[in-house]
């Protein structure tokens, strides 16, 4: 089948075909997210119709990736339908971030690095992500499973680097307050 050759992709919305194909072609989450606030017909249900229309082209081409790429779209469309897109942003985050986290004496060098990387992990609503994240993952194994423990711990460990960036930024603060105030002789002599 030609790349290039036109497919039909039915919809009780014609004028809704064009926009879900802008979302599956913008590169980044903002611009996932400004399509969302112009377009917000995108979470609804005929959209969701469009998008399994589109997976289905892909499939059969044969093209598993791009198929795959879309069904992803899908659900990251339908997570912030029942939720929002913030913290659906976090949670693909968590999942890209913490995939495979090193267990040894470096995690906290490497939560370190990878906070740097990404500052959002500091937002307090980072939390709310960890806990969906942890909640999809154990829906099989239950909260007994080595997820639920490690997830627990990212989470904790996400908490112990906020609470690190705010005391830096408190001291930071000090000091700069501490550059601006004038002496006088009495405080330098004691």
């Amino acid at each position: 089948m030609d790349a290039e050759q036109e497919v039909s992709i039915h919809s009780n919305e014609p004028d809704l075909i064009p926009k879900v194909i802008e979302f599956i072609h913008s590169a980044t989450y903002q611009e996932k997210g400004a399509l969302l606030q112009k377009y917000p017909e995108l979470l609804g249900q005929e959209a969701d119709n469009i998008f399994g229309q589109i997976e289905l082209v892909w499939k059969s081409r044969g093209d598993e990736a791009a198929r795959r790429s879309i069904h992803n779209w899908r659900e990251f469309l339908q997570r912030v339908a029942a939720s929002d897109f913030e913290v659906t942003v976090l949670e693909d985050v968590v999942n890209q971030v913490f995939v495979e986290l090193p267990l040894d004496s470096t995690a906290n060098n490497y939560l370190a690095r990878l906070t740097d990387l990404h500052p959002e992990l500091l937002r307090e609503r980072a939390d709310e992500a960890v806990r969906s994240v942890k909640a999809r993952l154990t829906a099989k194994d239950g909260e007994d499973s080595v997820v639920a423990e490690v997830m627990d711990a990212i989470q904790q460990a996400i908490r112990q680097q906020r609470n690190k960036q705010d005391v830096l930024r408190q001291a930071r603060e000090k000091m700069q307050n501490q550059n601006k105030k004038k002496w006088s002789v009495s405080d330098i002599l004691g």
